[in-house]
């Protein structure tokens, strides 16, 4: 097992903004992870992803779908979500993508592309063991 890979305060710092940020509508985040994504993608901008899952006391969910929250309201929000992933794109310089996860089939993924952040698009074909996806998509579950 690797080290988990470390972040720069200044990082550190555009990270617990953004999540101070979902606390005030009443979104925390459960789960933090970074992830070395170099070897899923061919060209990714910058060598790391950041996830957050997101989680809120209202949440309201049938089977492993959330149906209401707080925390689905973020979610479902492009504009709040690019925001954050700016944020922490710009004060992040190894990090090039966000993904924002309710549960395991309900996730968005934002990166840079040309230093503006786009939410990525669904690859219906999951890549073979090996095989890297083009920057921009996001396997689809």
């Amino acid at each position: 097992m690797s080290p988990p890979i470390a972040l720069g305060q200044q990082c550190q710092r555009a990270i617990a903004s953004v999540e101070a940020q979902m606390m005030t509508n009443g979104v925390t985040v459960g789960y933090l992870s970074v992830q070395d994504i170099s070897e899923q993608y061919t060209d990714e901008p910058r060598p790391l992803a950041l996830s957050l899952w997101l989680d809120a006391d209202d949440t309201m969910a049938q089977g492993d779908i959330v149906q209401s929250s707080s925390a689905l309201d973020l979610y479902e929000s492009l504009d709040t979500l690019q925001r954050y992933t700016g944020t922490i794109t710009d004060d992040c310089e190894a990090i090039a993508a966000v993904k924002f996860q309710l549960t395991e089939y309900q996730s968005r993924m934002l990166g840079l592309f040309d230093n503006q952040v786009f939410e990525f698009s669904c690859s219906a074909t999951f890549p073979e063991v090996g095989e890297q996806l083009p920057w921009g998509f996001r396997p689809c579950l």
